[in-house]
């Protein structure tokens, strides 16, 4: 069974016919695939990403986010967005926090939906979304929270997307995050950058939270491919 990817940043090309989305990382990567884009199955993400912040002084961002806005109409998604309290990022968490705030009060009327790349951070994220409604849609990538954060992100309108980092040792609040999440509320992704890594990252990502939900692995891609189709049917 084929896997719709819910996440990726691998270059649109013709060929490209699964369904998927493609998530952007800045401006001039979503301008470099959007011609592309009315070729295939892909729905196609503006991203403002929390490394790209990282590297921003605000003056930088503050202008960057205006000609950032003029793509917002052609966008389906708008992601990455979010915050990255790791290690390596997290000397720019103030900086970070304004920034996604601003970009979740200024797209409130936005008509596609989120993609949240959310690290260490998912507390302040869900406070800072609630600040400006309760009901979004999109789904958090990548995720490695805790039950309750999930609860509260399913609550919010979002979808939760496992990747291949669940592939790497995981605390066990994690494992039970995944066997806690419901299967109307889960997508799968890849989270790739090359078009011959996708289809394996995906399977193995299947194989991987079936057996931690101790469910079949088609049971589990059906759900998720019917998320998927729910999803982007909202953005359509």
């Amino acid at each position: 069974m084929n896997i719709f990817d819910s996440h990726h940043h691998i270059d649109i090309t013709i060929e490209y016919k699964t369904p998927n989305i493609r998530s952007g990382y800045d401006l001039s990567d979503f301008l470099k695939q959007q011609d592309k884009k009315r070729l295939v199955e892909t729905k196609l993400a503006l991203g403002l990403h929390p490394w790209f912040v990282h590297e921003q002084d605000i003056p930088s961002l503050e202008k960057y986010q205006l000609e950032w806005s003029k793509s917002l109409p052609e966008a389906d998604f708008i992601g990455e967005i979010g915050l990255d309290f790791s290690d390596k990022y997290k000397s720019s968490r103030q900086k970070q926090e304004l920034v996604f705030e601003m970009l979740i009060r200024q797209t409130t009327s936005f008509h596609g939906g989120y993609i949240l790349h959310l690290v260490k951070s998912e507390n302040v994220a869900i406070n800072i979304l609630k600040k400006y409604g309760n009901e979004y849609y999109g789904f958090v990538h990548s995720f490695r929270g805790n039950s309750l954060q999930m609860q509260e992100f399913i609550s919010l309108g979002f979808l939760i997307s496992l990747g291949p980092n669940i592939l790497l040792p995981m605390r066990d609040s994690v494992k039970q995050m995944i066997r806690d999440l419901p299967l109307d509320s889960l997508l799968i992704e890849s989270d790739a950058h090359h078009a011959e890594e996708q289809s394996e990252l995906l399977n193995q990502v299947a194989r991987h939270v079936s057996s931690i939900k101790d469910i079949p692995v088609d049971d589990l891609v059906h759900a998720a491919n019917d998320n998927h189709k729910r999803l982007v049917n909202l953005v359509a």
